[in-house]
């Protein structure tokens, strides 16, 4: 018998390389500048007066 006649362990393979590279990747979330956070701030308080 083989890993591939078991749909289950071939799911969890491929599951488990999927997470594998997306650890690997280093992915974090984007910094903001100062200039950024106050556009977001101005434009949050315009939508909140709406």
């Amino acid at each position: 018998m083989y890993c591939s006649d078991n749909k289950w362990f071939a799911r969890v393979a491929a599951i488990q390389i999927i997470i594998d590279t997306l650890e690997n990747m280093g992915l974090k979330y984007p910094q903001m500048g100062k200039k950024e956070k106050t556009e977001l701030e101005e434009a949050k308080k315009t939508l909140e007066r709406e």
